[in-house]
């Protein structure tokens, strides 16, 4: 997963994810990955959202580039809070 950050201000969002082929989802099945971004500190925050499980893989690796650069950085994500910054 690569993400996209557009500095010039405040922000957060989540990323859902399921396994995309079953009803597992309705067993709780699920992950949702709560993002912030503290655009004054450049510091990109990811953890699990309220109610959320790690899935399978335990350990990601999502990368991370600021619009308009073309070099990426790298947040190891295991299910603890993990921030990065840039």
């Amino acid at each position: 997963m690569t993400l996209v950050v557009y500095p010039g201000t405040d922000a957060s969002c989540t990323i859902y994810e399921d396994d995309g082929t079953t009803f597992n989802y309705r067993r709780g099945e699920w992950m949702k990955l709560a993002l912030n971004w503290d655009d004054a500190a450049r510091r990109l925050v990811v953890k699990l959202a309220p109610g959320s499980r790690m899935l399978p893989p335990l350990r990601r690796k999502i990368e991370v580039r600021l619009a308009r650069e073309k070099a990426t950085r790298v947040i190891e994500f295991d299910g603890k809070p993990a921030s990065l910054q840039l």
